[in-house]
Order: C-alpha cells, then sequence, then structure tokens
C-alpha cells in the first residue's frame, strides 16, 4: 500500500496566499520519485491543513532559530525544503530506513544549490546513535 502525501489540487494550493511562496510542481516532484509507504508529517490532504502544519512550524523555527536539525524520518524531504525557506542558514542531517530518500534530499539540494542537507540511510536506531557531529 502506498500513502499519497499531496493529495490536494494545484487549484486547491493556489487558493491559499500562505501557501504561494512554496512550489506545487517541485513538491509533486518530489512525491512521485518513488513509490513507499512511510507517513509523513506533511500529510496534506487539505489545503486548510498545510496551511496550519506550515504556520505552526514556521512559528516554532523563527522562535527556536535552530543552525542545526536532526531529523528522523526523511521520507521525501518535505521538512528541510520548508526549514531551508525560513531558515536559510539551517544545516539539516536527516536519518532515513529508505535509501530511495537521497533522491528527493539530492534533488532539494540542487534546487537550492547548496547541501545544506546530509542524508544517513538505514535504522536510525544504529545511525542516530552513530552520529558524531
Amino acid at each position: 500500500m502506498t500513502t499519497k502525501t499531496i493529495e490536494i489540487t494545484k487549484e486547491d494550493f493556489d487558493t491559499k496566499p500562505e501557501l504561494l511562496e512554496y512550489d506545487y510542481e517541485f513538491l509533486s516532484s518530489l512525491e512521485a520519485m518513488f513509490e513507499h509507504s512511510e507517513g509523513g508529517l506533511f500529510n496534506w490532504t487539505t489545503a486548510e491543513n498545510m496551511v496550519h502544519q506550515l504556520n505552526f512550524h514556521k512559528k516554532y523555527l523563527k522562535e527556536i532559530n535552530p543552525k542545526y536539525i536532526l531529523e528522523v524520518g526523511t521520507f521525501k524531504g518535505f521538512y528541510p525544503y520548508v526549514v531551508k525557506k525560513e531558515l536559510p542558514e539551517v544545516k539539516i542531517y536527516t536519518f532515513g530506513i529508505n535509501e530511495e530518500s537521497q533522491l528527493c534530499v539530492d534533488a532539494i539540494n540542487e534546487l537550492y544549490n547548496e547541501e545544506f542537507i546530509t542524508f544517513f540511510p538505514g535504522d536510525s536506531k544504529k545511525t542516530l546513535t552513530d552520529f558524531d557531529k
């Protein structure tokens, strides 16, 4: 069974001014990179849900203003894509069990023309405990 992350249409996406800074086509291309059921933070089934989740994260990202983020569960890279828009100087270390997530990480790094995401494939019970940065 596959979990589809983006279920809203471009037209629905475009109805929310808060979403206009995000590239629907790029997010859709990340969604299409591989078939895998893993779930994700941004399971955007409606534009309204998307706005609420983004506003929550944007508020706390700005408040905390981290220089580094450790993410467990890379999936298709939506979170690093959003974080980079809010925190241009951030570096993200992400750990994911699905090696195909590297495709999405590479696409996002290429989009921003910067290697700001480092992906660690494998079970985070092992990879995260071995992380020493």
